[in-house]
């Protein structure tokens, strides 16, 4: 009996060296397959919030085409008026310079916060995605602003030309008199 209790202690402390190793065999396995589950996990996380940052930035781009556009119409009507337009409908307190300035710096603010936005880590991600979001914003409300501006002064550049035109015309038809002007206005047969 006590040889059968030797040899089934034998046994039973095998078994159950073999069960130890194969329950640490399973729970690194178990803790290599959490690893991978939480590394997926993140890259899934990583790529929905590049998704939302490219939505969020993709109508930006085209917005900024049309800016671009509206900008080279609206810097080409101020040049080719060359001189104070006068503002209807639109107060600017103090000097238009001071204004323009002013305009120009925080434009170069939220340039500054675009390039910091798209070069910032990913754990900064979530305050980039809402810092995107109101600047989405506050750049449709500047773009509707900038569009009836432009608008209003391309028709303001279009009444000075206008007005210029005819100021020419009568000008040049004083100088000829009214006998010569009739004779070149009239059809000819």
């Amino acid at each position: 009996m006590e040889h059968n209790t030797a040899k089934l202690k034998a046994q039973a402390e095998a078994r159950l060296l073999e069960v130890m190793e194969e329950e640490e065999r399973l729970h690194n396995e178990v803790q290599e397959k959490k690893r991978k589950y939480l590394l997926m996990e993140r890259n899934k996380q990583m790529n929905e919030i590049l998704d939302l940052q490219i939505a969020a930035l993709t109508p930006m781009a085209e917005v900024s085409k049309q800016f671009t556009e509206d900008y080279q119409t609206f810097a080409t009507a101020i040049d080719t008026t060359r001189h104070e337009l006068p503002l209807k409908n639109c107060y600017i307190e103090g000097d238009r310079r001071d204004f323009l300035d002013k305009a120009e710096s925080c434009l170069k603010k939220s340039e500054k916060v675009l390039v910091e936005c798209t070069h910032t880590d990913q754990q900064d991600s979530s305050s980039a995605v809402e810092c995107l979001r109101d600047m989405r914003t506050a750049s449709k409300d500047i773009a509707q602003q900038m569009f009836g501006t432009f608008s209003e002064l391309l028709e303001l550049s279009s009444q000075v030309s206008r007005y210029t035109i005819h100021t020419q015309q009568a000008f040049e038809e004083d100088q000829l008199g009214t006998a010569r002007t009739r004779e070149l206005y009239r059809p000819k047969p």
